[in-house]
């Protein structure tokens, strides 16, 4: 009686908590810590779990546990499996160590009857206030003893606490023991597992499966029998009958305000109402009875406040300009409908509440209905319809949805916008969409290939570069190697504009303005090409009137990159005789300039029909010349869209077979007549902080080599692996202090590389600095790989300053 009047508090608890509340936990919280009555019953804890098992709030109240996952518990697999109630089997109390505590466990459903929470609370059975705290003292005769257990041959309560919670008694020690294990009940005479000659009763309790047991040892049991059989048989009879009038009187004054509380909550006559206050004495049972009438008294407090939200739901409902209707959960009638709705359809209200949705909406009945079905409690499903009005026109409308519960029924609340202007539109709209979406992806595409395709062989250039320079050098080849470094990060900075198209579309690039020499520039652009000019045996003059200003105020890399571009391309498309640059002055007005570029060629020429689109992105005058001249169709695109960044104009004469001629004007401001230079830059560099061991993960030799090279004169001690995998076993089978990660290489990628250190590293609890060093160097690529567990990054081409400053930033 005292297990089942705990276990239903529990379940009434369960039964005022509503979806709304299991959805946060802070309202969890609230609701747990307004319970006095529960919490001095369940002095263990009271805890409130989610449909998956995770602890949504507890009291005590502690935050670290919240979230924590229990659903491998045997008693919320339990209660979620069967739906029903539970009391678990008794486990060690974590308050006091040796005692057993019990969880009791009742399902929490919303108004669909579906569990969405687990309410659970434990105790401890031998706690000092706990309404079964008493069997653990209770004697049977003077020597005899209590106890409780399981079927398992766990014992629960003893006088011997040393033996809780432990399966001491093996089968075969103890006979009467084993036949109350399979299933007897009543009494008999055996040898207990410690020698005792006893007399023992056993009775299962149907509601846990528990087994309790009372012993008394034969020699107590008959010494009365004994004398009673050599003088007062008749009086021992007596007495016996008296004994058990006295138990039974005893018993029955203990548990009889149990059975009427019980009793009286059973009524039907008694639903959600407090008991009397005969039930409120001073001791557990009065702290059960008081308990169980505030939770009456919420209950009741809440059904007004649902009453009065009922109210303002149904004036909100027909007084709103928007189209309601009110439908039937269950078969799809229309139960109500606003005034905004009969001018809508075009009946009245009489008419609409004798129709079916399936009347209107065109959608076919058993689709409809499954689509309402799929709309869960506290959510607004939303989903378009084609809705006949009573004229016979069809309107696209939207379809907002949510299932409410009205006068104890569960109603479907849908607000109707109509949206037949808005569907054309979208159709109109979609194929475009489609479009641009499909060449932005291929766009992208081509960027992302790009991009790490030429950072990584300009990574071993710029690299080497930067190592050349730390050796004694000549004067003619420290001339040489300025203008390799200077010519491999103007690439490097041409490259990123370049492979970044959509910056360039967008107009986000931003022009210098600083002091240069055009004509130094060009000569710089010319230097840069002999090569190729060489292997094709081409001729190249250049010509710079004079009047051409020395020193003007612009953007010289975005300059040099047109200049470069077109002579690249004049170069490519020249199988033999000239090229030739020239630049004159085309306009002065004051302190501005425009200054007018010409590149011409003795190359193939194109036709007047294809002018038109040889400054597209992507494509070229004609197809096959990829496949002779190779080329990816964006240097004029590039071209074009920087001449008109900087504010000028370009153009193209040309003649098949005869060769092109490219015009570029552009304004610059006129600087001062300043000399300037541009030598090398110095590769030098400090370290002055610990050094570390590093393992430096590169598939490209070159890269490699200068990586391993930079790392070393730093005085740090390198190893060196080839792929994700070799990295992983290398990091196993040694202590290194930073790994230098690059992210495309065979066999294993360095971001799942990184994956498995990490998934490693979490038993290990020592995480180790990890940097991406990669070409994926377009926008966002930083911010991507730092979330997904990196904790530096480095871009190839790698520069030294950058690496000394990220391995002391670590």
């Amino acid at each position: 009686d005292k297990l089942q009047l705990v276990h239903k508090s529990l379940i009434d608890a369960a039964a005022q908590l509503g979806p709304e509340i299991v959805a946060s936990p802070d309202k969890s919280q609230a609701f747990l810590d307004a319970l006095p009555g529960m919490k001095s019953i369940f002095d263990n804890g009271l805890f409130l779990f989610s449909a998956d098992g995770k602890i949504i709030a507890e009291n005590p109240f502690l935050a670290s546990r919240r979230g924590r996952d229990i659903s491998f518990r045997d008693y919320f697999r339990t209660t979620m499996a069967t739906g029903k109630p539970h009391i678990s089997d008794p486990y060690i109390s974590t308050h006091k160590p040796g005692h057993p505590a019990v969880i009791l466990t009742a399902p929490v459903r919303d108004h669909q009857g579906r569990i969405i929470a687990v309410l659970a609370g434990s105790f401890d059975l031998l706690g000092e206030n706990n309404i079964l705290a008493n069997l653990a003292t209770m004697r049977s005769g003077k020597q005899g003893y209590v106890y409780l257990t399981t079927s398992d041959r766990t014992m629960i309560m003893h006088p011997d606490h040393s033996r809780i919670m432990k399966q001491d008694t093996p089968p075969g020690s103890n006979l009467m023991y084993d036949k109350a294990i399979a299933g007897f009940e009543g009494s008999g005479e055996t040898v207990n597992s410690r020698g005792l000659h006893a007399l023992t009763s056993f009775k299962r309790l149907q509601s846990t499966g528990w087994i309790l047991a009372a012993n008394l040892p034969v020699e107590e049991a008959f010494a009365p029998l004994k004398s009673a059989r050599r003088y007062y048989a008749g009086g021992l009879v007596l007495a016996t009958i008296l004994v058990i009038f006295g138990i039974w009187w005893l018993m029955h004054a203990y548990l009889s305000p149990l059975t009427g509380m019980t009793r009286y909550i059973v009524m039907p006559e008694h639903a959600s109402s407090q008991l009397p206050s005969v039930f409120d004495t001073g001791d557990e049972i009065g702290a059960l009875a008081r308990a169980y009438n505030t939770i009456i008294t919420e209950r009741q407090q809440e059904h007004e406040a649902l009453r009065a939200s009922e109210e303002r739901f149904r004036n909100l409902f027909h007084l709103h300009s928007a189209v309601f209707l009110l439908i039937d959960g269950q078969n799809g009638d229309i139960t109500d409908a606003n005034s905004s709705a009969t001018r809508f359809y075009g009946y009245d209200q009489n008419e609409l509440l004798r129709m079916n949705i399936s009347d209107i909406n065109t959608m076919d009945k058993e689709q409809l209905a499954q689509r309402l079905s799929q709309i869960t409690a506290g959510e607004l499903g939303q989903f378009s319809a084609s809705h006949r009005l009573k004229d016979g026109e069809l309107r696209s409308v939207m379809v907002h949805s949510t299932p409410i519960e009205v006068s104890g029924q569960i109603m479907q609340f849908s607000i109707i916008n109509d949206i037949s202007g808005q569907r054309k539109a979208e159709e109109l709209m979609y194929s475009a969409r489609a479009a641009a979406e499909a060449a932005n992806r291929a766009k992208s595409e081509f960027l992302a290939n790009m991009s790490h395709e030429i950072r990584t062989p300009m990574n071993g250039i710029i690299g080497m570069t930067q190592l050349l320079n730390m050796t004694e050098l000549t004067e003619e080849q420290q001339e040489y190697l300025g203008l390799i470094d200077s010519s491999g990060r103007n690439l490097l900075t041409l490259i990123n504009d370049i492979l970044d198209l959509s910056k360039i579309e967008s107009g986000m690039i931003e022009l210098e303005q600083t002091d240069f020499s055009p004509e130094r520039a060009i000569n710089d652009v010319i230097k840069m090409q002999q090569s190729a000019l060489r292997d094709k045996k081409l001729v190249i003059s250049s010509h710079i009137e004079p009047d051409v200003p020395g020193i003007v105020l612009g953007d010289q890399l975005r300059f040099k990159q047109i200049i470069l571009n077109l002579l690249g391309n004049a170069i490519k498309f020249t199988a033999q005789g000239s090229i030739s640059i020239s630049a004159t002055l085309e306009s002065r007005l004051d302190d501005t300039v425009v200054v007018h570029i010409s590149v011409s060629d003795s190359g193939i020429g194109m036709a007047a029909d294809q002018l038109a689109k040889i400054f597209g992105a992507f494509t070229q005058a004609d197809a096959s010349t990829t496949r002779r001249y190779g080329g990816t169709g964006l240097g004029l695109t590039i071209c074009s869209r920087l001449v008109k960044l900087m504010g000028g104009s370009i153009r193209v004469e040309s003649t098949l077979g005869e060769g092109s001629v490219f015009h570029v004007s552009l304004p610059f401001k006129i600087a001062p007549q300043t000399e300037t230079a541009s030598k090398a830059s110095t590769g030098s560099f400090q370290w002055d902080g610990p050094r570390y061991s590093i393992l430096v993960v590169e598939d490209n030799p070159i890269n490699q080599k200068f990586i391993t090279t930079i790392l070393c004169k730093m005085g740090h001690a390198v190893v060196c692996s080839n792929d994700g995998a070799q990295a992983v076993e290398a990091w196993r089978g040694g202590h290194f202090d930073c790994i230098l990660m690059d992210i495309q290489m065979p066999v294993m990628g360095g971001e799942e590389a990184l994956q498995l250190i990490r998934g490693e590293e979490e038993s290990m609890k020592n995480n180790i600095p990890i940097i991406a060093l990669t070409a994926h160097a377009l926008k966002g690529d930083r911010e991507r790989f730092l979330e997904s567990g990196f904790d530096g990054y480095l871009s190839k081409p790698l520069q030294i300053s950058e690496l000394t400053g990220e391995l002391k930033r670590l």
